[in-house]
């Protein structure tokens, strides 16, 4: 949902005075935040909020523009994908989905080179350092469309007793370009597959020819993606 602080609400309609904006939070509490910011910056008669579970809810009117950034990386996590489906049978005939589409990229990289952070690029300090690699497109997601199962084959072109699976994705706004490239921002952060558990990396050995076949539903977490040799 929009969250306590509805930025992307907040800016379209500071951006335009014509704009009227709907944003939807499941959480009570967070929307009567929402909604006192919203009081707070005078735009009351232009924002509202609907407390409600965005998967379900109907809105009152038609959606010009429909907006989600409920998404992860890799589209791991959350629901963005049952939230824009449903409320695409609401959007005008004319109307924009956004993001228009989400492509994913995955690749096999040997441990010992993800632990040479030299090797690396970082996005911020607080950000896992990624290796600069050959990816593989994995498939992708366009706004509107049903939760996407993904299922892949990984060549790997590498000999490694320790090696992972790192996964990422594109976020594309309009006319296939990307609004977030890869390693420009949290949610196109690489991210190696971690154990179940989810307290370490997950790892695999490979040799050169070798294949693994990932399988996962948009949604999914990441200690929930089957890999198979």
């Amino acid at each position: 949902g929009c969250g306590a602080v509805p930025i992307l609400g907040l800016y379209a309609a500071m951006q335009d005075k014509n704009v009227a904006v709907v944003c939807i939070e499941k959480n009570p509490a967070a929307a009567k935040i929402a909604e006192k910011y919203i009081d707070l910056l005078g735009l009351t008669e232009r924002i509202s909020v609907l407390c409600g579970d965005a998967r379900t809810i109907t809105p009152a009117a038609e959606i010009d523009i429909l907006v989600s950034e409920t998404m992860d990386v890799a589209l791991f996590n959350e629901p963005m994908a049952d939230i824009l489906a449903h409320l695409k049978t609401f959007v005008a005939e004319n109307g924009a989905i956004l993001p228009q589409e989400v492509k994913l990229y995955a690749s096999i990289i040997p441990m010992a080179e993800y632990s040479n952070a030299s090797s690396y690029s970082l996005v911020d300090v607080d950000a896992a350092p990624v290796l600069s690699t050959n990816w593989q497109a994995i498939g992708g997601y366009k706004g509107g469309d049903s939760r996407p199962s993904i299922e892949i084959t990984l060549q790997s072109d590498i000999t490694s007793d320790e090696a992972i699976v790192v996964l990422t994705s594109e976020v594309m706004v309009a006319n296939n370009v990307p609004v977030l490239s890869m390693n420009t921002s949290r949610l196109t952060q690489p991210m190696p597959l971690p154990e179940h558990g989810g307290k370490n990396i997950r790892l695999f050995t490979t040799v050169s020819g070798s294949q693994l076949r990932l399988s996962y539903t948009a949604g999914d977490h990441p200690t929930d993606v089957h890999v198979s040799s």
